[in-house]
């Protein structure tokens, strides 16, 4: 990834303020549609934050449509079944089978890498005559004249000037572009700490851990206020870890909650981080005038429904659709926001939901288990509108 120090850049249909997912996903569907992009990145080259990503169906037809999805399958791990089990037996509460999310277009149900994520999309962004990366940019401010968006970045102490017709804010939750937005939601900490590690496996990997390597299988273990997922990566030579806690808790102590032996592995691993869990409500603006956010800038979500890349991707390709269909910018991105805004909100409740179920304890936890073995696989089936939604027939 390479930028440019000239101040001056030809002009172009679409300015992107960040290269994650969502700033990714706008800028291929747009290029898809004939628009002209120029996609706007501080960092000077691309690192991996964060390990894996579960991508569902309704953003693996979106990957496909944006070139991304033939190749990304070779590196990742098709999702074959979900399983829910008691974080201190290991008892399995409840499997259920991907086969239910999965239309005639066949979209799998994929864990991946965020970084074999980004680094394919990126591959089809360079392949795009129509697309522009300027790496290294940071952005300080824009203004909406009404007919165009002109745009201020520095790249070290060069002052960078661009104009588009339209500036899309995919800079994440921490957004610099949302400020420019009236009414825009304020980033808000959840209460919660997510502990990520990732570990090769190999013949000499412990039993408690290599039990989850179930090559097609995420495993969510549940308890008291804490829970854990686990699920391979990478052609399933790699095992990734996703531990959350409420903020405060001692790590060592949050593993109490856990299977003796699992417990032990868990603690025996080197590489954990942890990142505090901030959010954006869905309901403050995401659009003025020209100018619109995506993804996290516009709507960062906890992962209790892991949901987030899959929205960022349903976000960027819903946005360019509502813009290649009318000539009045403004009122493309007031629909994008109509249309996206009910949908994002069903998935954030969905995800709240879930939280209340992975966390039960006592009576609640034992009526979780019974509706459980009660419902069994008819719980898939009714998040058909969460997995078999198409972002794309707007």
């Amino acid at each position: 990834m390479t930028g440019s120090a000239s101040d001056t850049a030809p002009k172009t249909d679409a300015i992107i303020v960040g290269a994650g997912i969502a700033g990714l996903a706008a800028a291929l569907a747009l290029a898809g549609k004939g628009y002209k992009v120029t996609l706007c990145e501080r960092a000077e080259a691309f690192e991996e934050i964060g390990a894996g990503l579960q991508l569902s169906p309704n953003a693996t037809r979106l990957l496909k449509r944006l070139g991304v999805l033939d190749t990304l399958v070779g590196r990742a791990v098709v999702v074959k079944s979900i399983r829910l089990l008691a974080a201190k037996s290991g008892k399995t509460l409840l499997s259920l089978s991907t086969a239910a999310t999965r239309q005639a277009d066949a979209a799998p149900f994929l864990a991946v890498s965020r970084a074999d994520l980004q680094g394919e999309m990126v591959a089809q962004v360079l392949d795009s005559p129509l697309i522009a990366i300027r790496a290294g940019l940071t952005f300080q401010t824009a203004i909406d004249t009404g007919n165009r968006v002109k745009a201020v970045f520095t790249q070290g102490e060069v002052p960078i000037q661009m104009e588009a017709d339209v500036l899309i804010g995919a800079d994440g939750v921490w957004s610099a572009v949302r400020t420019l937005v009236p009414g825009h939601a304020q980033t808000r900490h959840s209460g919660y700490t997510a502990w990520r590690a990732t570990i090769p496996v190999t013949k000499g990997l412990p039993a408690a851990l290599r039990n989850l390597c179930d090559q097609q299988s995420v495993g969510a273990f549940l308890s008291s206020g804490v829970h854990l997922v686990a699920y391979p990566l990478r052609r399933g030579t790699v095992l990734n870890l996703v531990l959350i806690t409420p903020d405060m808790t001692v790590f060592a102590d949050a593993l109490g909650a856990f299977e003796p032996q699992l417990a032990k592995c868990l603690g025996a691993v080197e590489n954990w981080r942890s990142w505090p869990l901030h959010s954006c409500s869905k309901d403050g603006a995401w659009t003025s005038g020209r100018i619109a956010l995506i993804g996290d800038a516009a709507h960062a979500m906890t992962p209790f429904a892991a949901q987030g890349a899959c929205m960022a991707i349903e976000d960027g390709v819903t946005l360019a659709d509502c813009i290649s269909k009318g000539s009045d910018v403004s009122a493309a991105l007031a629909t994008y926001e109509q249309l996206r805004k009910p949908r994002v909100a069903k998935v954030a409740a969905r995800g709240m939901l879930n939280r209340f179920a992975y966390h039960a304890s006592g009576p609640t936890a034992l009526l979780r288990n019974a509706f459980f073995a009660l419902r069994g696989q008819g719980l898939m089936r009714q998040l058909d509108w969460l997995y078999r939604h198409d972002a794309g027939s707007v």
